[in-house]
């Protein structure tokens, strides 16, 4: 995919480099040209590297060269712009294949596709982890909203159970209260005791007073 982008940028460098050819001999464009492309010699030189970027893009733009593909492709490496400068180092190529760069730029063009196939295969592994972590992220929550769910529930049965709790000790409160609000001889139970008790002393006393036959002996006749 990056080779296929390379491709067409230098593709449109070289389409650029034929329509500005024709204005290759004006002077005026010409000196501008120069005056930019020395304004990114110096801006390169003190480290201002996307100053430079700019200028040397003018100067292409006004008078196409090769040389100047060339200080865009240095430039965008320095930027750490692997893919435009892969571009810019396959332009030069097409535009100056005999020159004396040639090997070095190979070397180059080599040494950049390499870091672009591994970085692409790192974002890759990257935007991988990324999602599977949001899918763990995602699973956990679900889980603790599960959680959260039950914690509810048991919250709200702990509170009604509290709530039956109270009912029942205000209900034994009020018995109390009434039993120690009555007095002892106004209560149902004690005369009901008192009846029983005095139930079994009136049979008590009856069975006592009830002459007995006198028995005997002899014989088996009772007198």
């Amino acid at each position: 995919m990056h080779r296929g982008i390379s491709c067409v940028l230098a593709a449109s460098l070289l389409l650029g480099m034929c329509a500005y050819r024709a204005h290759a001999d004006n002077p005026d464009r010409s000196v501008e040209a120069r005056r930019h492309f020395e304004n990114g010699t110096r801006m390169y030189a003190k480290g201002q590297l996307a100053e430079a970027l700019v200028e040397f893009e003018k100067a292409n733009e006004l008078k196409p060269d090769a040389a100047l593909l060339y200080d865009l492709a240095e430039t965008h490496r320095a930027l750490g712009h692997d893919s435009s400068a892969l571009a810019f180092y396959r332009a030069f190529l097409e535009a100056a294949p005999y020159s004396s760069k040639r090997e070095e730029v190979d070397g180059k063009i080599r040494l950049l596709a390499d870091q672009v196939v591994r970085r692409d295969s790192e974002r890759k592994q990257i935007e991988a982890d990324v999602a599977a972590h949001a899918r763990e992220a995602e699973e956990a929550k679900r889980v603790a909203q599960q959680f959260s769910a039950i914690a509810t529930l048991q919250t709200l049965r702990a509170e009604e159970a509290q709530k039956a709790a109270r009912e029942a000790q205000q209900r034994a409160d009020k018995v109390m209260a009434l039993n120690q609000a009555v007095p002892i001889y106004k209560r149902w139970w004690l005369w009901t005791l008192v009846g029983a008790v005095a139930v079994g002393v009136v049979i008590t006393t009856v069975v006592v007073a009830t002459p007995q036959v006198p028995a005997t002996n002899q014989g088996n006749f009772a007198f």
